[in-house]
Formats: C-alpha cells, structure tokens, sequence
C-alpha cells in the first residue's frame, strides 16, 4: 500500500455512536516485522474502514503523524494493511483508524513497533596469500583488503626465480579484492621473440591474470653465461614480459650472481631477452697490386704473375681468382679468407712464341713480352766454331812462318 503524509484532520480520540451501538476498535498487533516493512492487523466490533497512521515519535493527536496509509473504504470487521518504504533499526509509533460514516469513527492508542536491524557478517582481520612456487607451496599474511602482513621472499629450489614483495605492498585481483593465490610457473611455449631478439634461458607465467602490485613486486631471474650468444655484453640483457608482444622493462643486471631483476605491477610471461647484435655484413674481396716478373722473357722462359687479395667483408669467405692470357683462361685457383685476411696468389706461365701477351686475373690488367733472340745468340755455336777454326789457322801460319 502507497505512503503518504498526512493530509486531512480528523474529529478526536473517541468513537462515536451509531445509534446504540458504539464502534470500537480491539486486537490491534503487528505482524511480518522486516527491514523495511510490517503488517499491521486489527478488528472492529461492526464493519468500517481501514487506515493506519504512524511516525517516529508518538503524537497526543493523530493528525500529528507524519504519515498514514490511503484508507481503505471496503466496510470490513476485520484488518490489515503492510506499510513499506519504513527504514531499518527503527522504532516507530502507530495508531489505526476506522469508520462507519464520517462521523462514526473510531481510532486506537498509541502502539510501537521496531524494524530489523542489518547485521554486517563479521570480517577476519586478515586472510593468507599462497604462493605456489614451481609446485612448492607457502602462506603469507595478507589483510582483509589485500595489504601484505608481512614481506614476501621467494626463491625457487632451484635458484632460478625469486619473487620478492614488500611489506604493506597492495596485492589485489583483476576484481579489486584481496589477492589469495600467486602461482609461478615454468611456460614451455613461450610466444617467440622480435627480431633481432633472443630469449635467454627459461621463461615463466606468473598468475593469476589481472592480479596488481602497488607499489611492486621484485622478480629476479638467474642465467647461465653459457647461454648468451656470443657478442651479446651481459650488462645488456633485461627482463620483458608478454602482452601481445614482448615488451623490455627496466632492469637491473648483476654479473657476479648472473641474475637480472626488474618491478612489476602485474602478471603474465616474464623472460631475459637481449638485443641480438647486428649481422656482419658478407664477405667482400678486393684485388690489388698485380705483378709481373720479369716483364720480357725469351721464349720458353717462367713469366711469375701474383695478385694481393683482401677480404673487407665482415664473414669469412671463398673466392676464385682466375688467369686469363691474351682473354683466355689459363689457371683458377681457389681460396678462403677471414674478415680482413690478405693472400698472394701466384701463377706461372711460359711462352715459346715471340709477342706481346696481355694478363687479365678479375679485372686487373698487365702484360709481358717474349723477345725472340738474335741470330748471333741463335746460332751462337757456328759462330764460335768460325773463331775457334780462325785462331786454329792463324797459330799454325805462325808456326809455319817462324820455320
């Protein structure tokens, strides 16, 4: 039934009398006591209406009351009306009213009644935190409203993880509320990394997901100097952790423990990653300083021909240098460098003709020249068998003479 201030005035406390009959009101109680409402029953020794006014505080006149209930016009013995919208832990006073006609009226003395009183369930002062820790499990007070007891200090058994959280550090869930579980995990599929980035050493999820620190939480990972790829400085490696990309926090690296430490705020996949340095550049050869010696020969005669070739590249690598006499290939050779080796290649060549012959090995160009000899030197025995026979004659004309 609707509420409503009092708006009309009635006559006074007494009932009237209807002819010889005098209305008059009995059995008044309250029944259905809630938080917010309650019925209120009673009857009249003849048939009349129903009305119910009430307040906080009793009133000599009924009109005084701060509030009644629409009167009920149906002519009934007996009554109840439920007042609601009453507010709890509250007593309130009440009085009812009845008529025949507007001047056949009885109303009731003053009763009270008390709504229900919200009873807040009672709260432990402070709850535990678990921390499952690769399967090793330890308690860790924390209070009603996520606030650590205590400070929490993890190391997992094999020293590769340790979680550390400060006293009075605020620990909550994705829902606000007190964190109750912290579970550390290894993560075997951890998502691959950017480019030209490693993972280095074992990834781990910690949850649950959406779990928060303030101010942090410490998480410290070890690594082995084994597993950092060569060129990579160790002062260089830093904690990230995934959320649809990895992505670096800023970490502390200590060398002489090996370990690496970074504060977070919230859980997901933690891992050490670094900076893979960049990729040397392919090996690159450079030929110089062709020489040739001697530069003219007789036919028959070694030409030796050697070139210098350097590597400027940044890997090690093969290359083929090739011989070519008068643009025809005459010898190969193969040969293998380091980053900045230099090598001689030699050849050698001879040639029965006379001429001039060009020498080309990738690119450098020279030449030689195979002199042809004169008859003197050709045919240089004749010559010396005319001279001997010459002396010969002349030694034996002298003789021949002095006789």
């Amino acid at each position: 039934m609707p509420i409503s201030p009092l708006r009309g005035a009635e006559s006074s406390d007494t009932a009237t009398i209807t002819g010889n009959i005098l209305l008059a009101v009995y059995n008044v109680s309250v029944s259905n006591i809630g938080y917010h409402s309650a019925t209120i029953s009673w009857k009249t020794n003849g048939n009349a209406t129903s009305q119910v006014f009430y307040d906080t505080v009793s009133h000599e006149n009924i009109t005084a009351y701060a509030y009644n209930t629409t009167e009920y016009s149906e002519l009934v013995p007996e009554h109840s009306i439920s007042l609601a919208g009453l507010s709890s832990s509250t007593t309130y006073h009440y009085r009812v009213r009845s008529a025949i006609t507007e001047t056949d009226i009885a109303i009731s003395d003053d009763y009270t009644f008390t709504t229900r009183t919200h009873y807040a369930p009672s709260v432990p002062t402070h709850y535990y935190l678990t921390v499952n820790m690769l399967g090793e499990g330890s308690k860790w007070g924390i209070s009603y409203d996520g606030r650590l007891l205590e400070t929490v200090d993890i190391t997992s058994g094999d020293g590769k993880i340790n979680i550390y959280v400060p006293k009075d550090t605020l620990c909550t869930d994705k829902e606000e509320k007190g964190l109750k579980e912290l579970l550390i995990a290894r993560e075997e599929e951890a998502p691959p990394p950017p480019a030209n980035t490693t993972l280095i050493g074992q990834a781990y999820d910690i949850s649950p997901d959406g779990a928060t620190f303030d101010p942090y939480l410490r998480l410290t990972l070890a690594y082995r100097e084994e597993d950092i790829p060569e060129g990579i400085e160790e002062e260089k490696l830093y904690i990230a952790y995934y959320n649809t990309g990895w992505v670096p926090l800023e970490s502390v690296v200590d060398t002489e423990s090996n370990e690496v430490s970074a504060e977070v705020t919230h859980f997901t996949i933690f891992a050490i990653m670094a900076q893979l340095p960049p990729s040397p550049p392919p090996a690159e050869f450079v030929l110089s300083n062709l020489n040739i010696t001697p530069t003219e020969v007789k036919p028959g005669k070694e030409v030796t021909i050697s070139v210098e070739v350097t590597n400027i590249g940044g890997r090690e690598g093969r290359r083929t240098v090739s011989l070519l006499v008068n643009q025809v290939l005459e010898q190969t050779k193969q040969i293998t460098l380091a980053p900045g080796q230099t090598e001689v290649v030699t050849f050698t060549v001879t040639r029965d003709e006379p001429g001039s012959y060009t020498v080309e090995v990738n690119g450098l160009t020279k030449g030689f020249t195979v002199v042809a000899p004169s008859w003197l030197s050709k045919y240089w025995w004749i010559t010396m068998a005319v001279l001997v026979a010459i002396g010969l004659l002349i030694y034996f004309l002298a003789r021949r003479k002095r006789g």
